[in-house]
């Protein structure tokens, strides 16, 4: 399978949810979170600065995602980045599926 063909699965999932692992105090927490949108420049998803994930993420961008897609498995190791770009933010606020950010 090459990276066009893992970008459509993931892209093409009905419900896009992605497992994202992060760790604390060497605590390992996994939860479920929404994907935006995977593509050549990352994997894009978006959190809350006052959520536990964000923290762990800022003191230690090393973590996996990963995706359950019907018969594929699909996992992605490597480094968060935060981004500020506001016509992305943008961008996430106007699509449909993200309608209950519009009130933050």
């Amino acid at each position: 399978m090459n990276k066009k063909e893992i970008f459509e699965i993931i892209n093409g999932m009905q419900h896009p949810v992605m497992y994202v692992a992060t760790s604390e105090n060497g605590q390992p927490h996994v939860r479920g979170i929404l994907l935006f949108r995977a593509d050549e420049n990352g994997i894009i998803f978006h959190t809350g600065d006052f959520k536990p994930l964000y923290h762990q993420l800022i003191n230690n961008p090393k973590s996996e995602v990963c995706f359950s897609c019907g018969k594929y498995q699909i996992r992605v190791e490597g480094e968060f980045e935060l981004t500020n770009d506001v016509d992305l933010k943008r961008e996430i606020i106007k699509h449909p599926s993200r309608a209950f950010l519009r009130q933050w």
